[in-house]
């Protein structure tokens, strides 16, 4: 059976709520029933029906065409299936999600993957500050799965992490990997200021030579940890550039951040 689409129909009246738009919740419904769901757009609901054109399909397939930087909450909590957008969105892409594939093919906005525990989404654009961050007051970044930007991300790309994976292909903005807990951010590009402060865990490990770094991070000289042996080979299936750019040399090695739990690592090339 072919997807489930909703084209876009015209330019967006506001910005538009769809962290309800879930394939479990699409289950069972025909085309009318989804088209008079109501949408949260500003301080009115809209019915969908008035701003995508819907063709019947497998809900466990979603696909959004005609994508626009005012879309929010795409794929939020999504546990299963696959949501294809064709085009930008806005905040909070694949906020919490659990399980499935998200794959945007643009741009998107803030706190993509925030809070995720699992699943995969794939950016292949550049994503905006906050990846996999938590919301402002909240504690928990990504505890699971895997986030991929083939773009450049935003400022504090990681923070609050405790497990799962970020990949950034591109640059990453200042703070990278901030707070983290556990985990691993991987930036194959340079990393702005301040990388890794108020580490506490978890692995950060750069493509280029590392600057800027918090001065309470310890240089403690070339290394090449056994565990890249087993790490590579799951970088290189979602960018095999990395393969090449890690191949048998030592690299640099720091341990911090010393102002906080300092059991982070940080490796990088000369």
């Amino acid at each position: 059976m072919s997807a489930l689409t909703l084209e876009l129909r015209q330019p967006l009246p506001g910005r538009v709520d769809l962290s309800g738009l879930r394939p479990d919740r699409l289950a069972g419904l025909g085309a009318g029933a989804i088209e008079r769901l109501a949408l949260p757009c500003g301080r009115t609901p809209v019915a969908l029906g008035e701003l995508f054109r819907v063709r019947p399909g497998d809900p466990a397939e979603l696909r959004i065409l005609g994508g626009d930087p005012r879309l929010d909450g795409v794929a939020a909590g999504l546990d299963g299936g696959r949501v294809l957008v064709e085009g930008d969105v806005g905040w909070y892409a694949g906020e919490g999600l659990r399980g499935g594939v998200l794959e945007i093919r643009g741009s998107s906005g803030p706190f993509t993957g925030s809070a995720m525990a699992g699943g995969e989404i794939r950016v292949h654009g550049d994503a905006g500050e906050r990846p996999g961050a938590p919301r402002a007051g909240e504690r928990r970044g990504m505890t699971g799965g895997v986030l991929h930007v083939a773009g450049n991300a935003g400022a504090r790309a990681g923070e609050r992490m405790r497990r799962g994976l970020l990949l950034v292909d591109g640059d990453a903005g200042e703070c990278c990997a901030a707070r983290i807990i556990a985990g691993t951010v991987a930036v194959l590009g340079r990393a702005g200021a301040l990388a890794g402060t108020g580490m506490r865990r978890g692995t950060l490990l750069l493509g280029t030579p590392a600057q800027g770094l918090p001065p309470t991070f310890n240089a403690t000289g070339a290394w090449r940890p056994g565990f890249l042996e087993l790490l590579i080979p799951v970088l290189a299936r979602h960018q095999p550039a990395w393969a090449e750019r890690l191949r048998g040399d030592p690299l640099q090695r720091w341990v911090g951040d010393l102002a906080t739990d300092g059991r982070g690592e940080l490796f990088a090339p000369d």
